[in-house]
């Protein structure tokens, strides 16, 4: 009778580890003015480099990711300088038309509300740039719904979008003389 019973107890814990482990962790991945994920405003200064960080949340570990950003870009900018890809900067990155693929050169630990930082890309804007949203999204060759990122026991596990980051409009610093100032108001 116990042997009976120690049985069952271990196929209902076994029933229960199994349900708790297939479950879906949560994640949200956005864009950020910030590498922490804390700001989703920025107010960028014309002709400085400025950065827009992809970072993620989850309660899980991750060695890779794949999302879509969407940025619009004018004749103002916002233009391309430089990406680092993972925390570390050496990440591998595989970009496609349909979205970004990460490798984050390490596994990283997001537990207890840690950021996990997939990308940074750093632009430059010039005066007449009128700001815009940016917004992540799915890489619809790898998920046509939802980004999706890649634990460090290469399971394959989907992300919410988070929401928009927010860029403003850059105001126009050209300096200007005491005497053209004056000629304003003859």
């Amino acid at each position: 009778m116990l042997k009976k019973s120690i049985a069952v107890v271990f196929a209902v814990a076994l029933a229960m580890t199994a349900t708790v482990a297939s479950a879906q962790t949560f994640c949200n991945i956005a864009a950020y003015a910030d590498p922490v994920g804390g700001q989703s405003t920025l107010d960028p200064v014309e002709g400085q480099t400025f950065s827009i960080y992809v970072v993620m949340f989850t309660e899980d570990t991750a060695a890779a990711a794949a999302y879509s950003m969407t940025l619009a870009s004018s004749p103002s900018g916002p233009f391309p300088q430089a990406r680092f890809s993972g925390p570390s900067g050496n990440g591998l990155v595989i970009d496609e038309t349909t979205g970004t693929n990460v490798a984050l050169g390490e596994c990283v630990i997001g537990f207890g509300g840690l950021p996990v930082l997939i990308d940074e890309y750093q632009y430059v804007v010039i005066p007449g740039y009128v700001g815009d949203e940016v917004s992540i999204g799915p890489n619809t060759s790898q998920n046509p719904d939802f980004p999706v990122y890649i634990t460090c026991n290469d399971l394959t596990k989907t992300c919410e979008s988070g929401a928009a980051l927010f860029i403003g409009a850059v105001v126009d610093t050209e300096a200007s003389s005491f005497s053209n100032i004056k000629s304003l108001y003859h």
